[in-house]
């Protein structure tokens, strides 16, 4: 059996949030979970491939250049 395991961290590195998903569950799903949670706190999204910019706009966080 394999969890996996999201989590978001401060600018010091700090974990701020985490949620488990099943080990066969798309990392979207940790996305979807993490992010609605961050809008009032984030000034710079920074993330791998698996989270796109679908994720942040259904959190409603407006994609950037990424310049």
């Amino acid at each position: 059996m394999i969890t996996k395991f999201h989590a978001t961290c401060g600018a010091l590195g700090n974990l701020a949030g985490f949620h488990l998903t099943p080990g066969q569950a798309h990392d979207l799903q940790g996305a979807d979970a993490l992010l609605p949670t961050l809008l009032h706190k984030i000034m710079v999204f920074l993330v791998n491939k698996a989270y796109d910019d679908a994720a942040a706009t259904r959190a409603g966080i407006a994609p950037g250049s990424g310049d």
